[in-house]
């Protein structure tokens, strides 16, 4: 089970408790104070708060006597000019208090860091990222502490040779709940861990994809909320699709389905494979030696493609939003998409947490849950997470690597306790969300992330194909994906091997 901070607060709490009776490691730093009289701690509060929640608090373990007094801590960042700044990593660093919660929340964070190693933390951001980083390894002079670029430029990085294993990292610890056990499981090569992220970054969560809905489209044509579905169980591709056809109508009269008319949600590239992975469909799986394998073609996974085409194939219903273009100023289709489904033009609209701030000032409530499970029978949910969210490394070349390992936990640390919640609580459930049913659906979404290689990787090209046979039956789908699957089987023989020879 992956740790979500908001579920998981109470049984925090007892473990810590529990941890502390037993036994706080003697000489070991677990609590953040400043040492000067009324100054800031690690969440601003009064010295009588900070002591009951640095009592609740799981131990850090870093050792008493360790400082890197004076020094600063780099991040190579992710800038706002890529992607239209939607994968930016501006929760790394605030330069002050400003009244805004998730800026307050990092800035003491990374004064709590100060107060307990020393350091400073700053950023540096160059675009593209993974440019930079390859230039500093390969000239052997990096500044940087540690890297964040986006997921499909860190995999090619990892394969290179670029980074280090966090788990030979000094004092990080990959098991701790800080950091993301899905990415850890899901990213790891001959069991080691080039590419990380956790409670660090809200990226993660953000970057994670979950069906927005419109409550008053759901109630016009009076259709049953998601809700109750999710917790039953039975919220699944053919109940969306059922909904999706059931709001589609001919506004004008014209006999056409076109921009102007309503639908059940729009569609574009990306998001056959997005539905894919977040039903539960694997291009591949890990045999019982831990071993990579493509399985894309067995029939669980052809029966899962079925539904997915067979929801995306029905243009009156879900229009591909790309043929839109001329109609959209300045190019950005998607961020139109999203402004039609603010004007009730369509009852679903597919993002992530990043996007949330485009729906601020709907008029129309709007409710959150998972992307819909493939069959009831599944006993779980599935969350994709965006290939291009940002991603942590540390370079082979890394400066000074114990004061990167102890930062970075320390943060991690640090940021489970005070980003993080601020993040989920505050900025989600009371400045977006408009009912405390979709706070629920956000920790079951943070809890079902995956996060898929070949979406990075397209090992062979055969994560193109569900994008290129967009709608096909499946015999051409079948088809498409056999003619890749030589190709992609030789393409993971070729990194497997690259990641064990880096051993």
């Amino acid at each position: 089970m992956v740790r979500n901070l908001k579920h998981a607060a109470s049984a925090l709490f007892i473990l810590a408790l529990a941890a502390a009776a037993v036994s706080c490691q003697d000489g070991a730093k677990t609590d953040v104070q400043s040492g000067e009289s009324g100054a800031l701690t690690a969440g601003g509060q009064s010295s009588d708060l900070v002591q009951m929640e640095t009592d609740s608090r799981l131990p850090l373990g870093l050792p008493e006597e360790l400082s890197f007094e004076g020094e600063t801590f780099t991040f190579l960042g992710v800038g706002t000019e890529e992607n239209q700044g939607y994968y930016s990593t501006t929760d790394l660093y605030a330069e002050s208090e400003n009244a805004e919660p998730l800026n307050d929340a990092v800035y003491k964070r990374n004064r709590a860091i100060f107060d307990l190693l020393g350091v400073t933390v700053e950023v540096v951001d160059k675009n593209p990222t993974m440019t930079e980083i390859q230039k500093v390894v390969e000239a052997n002079d990096c500044m940087y502490d540690a890297v964040w670029s986006n997921g499909n430029s860190m995999y090619n990085g990892a394969a290179k040779g670029y980074f280090l294993d966090f788990q030979q990292i000094p004092y990080i610890t990959l098991s701790n709940p800080w950091w993301d056990q899905n990415i850890r499981e899901n990213f790891s090569f001959n069991d080691k861990n080039y590419i990380m992220t956790g409670d660090i970054s809200t990226r993660e969560d953000a970057c994670t994809f979950n069906v927005y809905f419109n409550k008053k489209l759901l109630s016009d044509f009076d259709l049953e909320s998601p809700y109750p579905l999710v917790k039953e169980g039975t919220w699944t591709l053919d109940k969306f699709q059922e909904m999706v056809r059931a709001v589609s109508v001919d506004v004008n009269g014209d006999g056409v389905m076109e921009d102007g008319d309503q639908f059940g949600m729009m569609s574009e590239n990306g998001l056959a494979n997005r539905l894919f992975i977040s039903a539960g469909g694997t291009y591949y799986t890990k045999n019982s030696a831990g071993e990579y394998e493509i399985n894309i073609t067995s029939e669980r996974n052809l029966r899962i493609f079925d539904a997915v085409f067979t929801l995306l194939l029905d243009s009156n219903t879900v229009p591909r939003i790309e043929k839109w273009l001329n109609k959209v100023p300045g190019g950005n289709v998607y961020g139109y998409a999203r402004s039609l489904f603010a004007q009730d033009k369509f009852l679903f609209s597919i993002g992530g947490p990043l996007v949330i701030g485009e729906f601020r000032n709907m008029e129309s409530d709007f409710g959150i849950v998972p992307i819909p499970k493939f069959d009831i029978e599944d006993d779980r949910y599935y969350a994709a997470v965006d290939e291009f969210a940002p991603l942590l490394a540390v370079t082979v070349n890394v400066p000074n690597i114990e004061k990167t390992g102890a930062v970075l936990e320390a943060m991690s640390w640090e940021s489970m306790y005070t980003v993080t919640p601020v993040y989920q609580e505050t900025l989600l459930e009371r400045k977006y969300t408009r009912d405390t049913e979709s706070a629920d659906m956000l920790g079951i979404i943070a809890e079902s992330r995956v996060y898929n290689i070949i979406g990075m990787t397209n090992w062979g090209g055969l994560y193109s194909v569900a994008q290129n046979t967009y709608g096909a039956d499946r015999a051409v789908t079948v088809s498409a994906f056999e003619k890749k699957l030589n190709a992609a089987k030789k393409a993971l023989e070729k990194d497997l091997s690259t990641f064990e020879a880096l051993d």
